[in-house]
């Protein structure tokens, strides 16, 4: 009987860094942050004008969205977004102080027309 005998390999080889450190963006999240925060956009839009394939450029928006370097400023489908701490656009958590501010103007517009009218068109033409 002939047995040959093999030398024994490690079981595993020593774990080596993979990808990119931790908190650091890739050169697509960097391209798609540029152009949000130029201008807000769909993902498409926004993928499109950082010269980004849109699949990839749709994936990498939603994943910028999760970690909160993209935010939502309207409330639409498709969702438009731009970049934390741009000041393009009035963001959806501001929302409520916008609406109190829109209800107050409308409430002071019926208030005017809801005054009696008096002295007839002659009045009118007057004031």
């Amino acid at each position: 009987m002939n047995v040959e005998r093999r030398s024994m390999l490690p079981a595993r080889p020593t774990p080596r860094g993979r990808g990119r450190p931790a908190g650091s963006l890739g050169e697509v999240a960097q391209a798609l942050l540029a152009q949000a925060a130029q201008q807000p956009g769909t993902a498409r839009e926004l993928s499109r004008r950082a010269l980004v394939g849109d699949r990839v450029g749709m994936y990498t928006a939603s994943r910028l969205a999760s970690a909160g370097l993209l935010v939502r400023v309207l409330d639409s489908r498709p969702a438009v977004f731009s970049a934390k701490g741009s000041e393009c656009v009035c963001l959806l958590g501001e929302r409520e102080a916008c609406a109190a501010a829109a209800s107050a103007a409308f409430e002071a517009l019926a208030a005017l027309f809801a005054r009696p009218m008096t002295g007839g068109a002659q009045a009118l033409e007057t004031a």
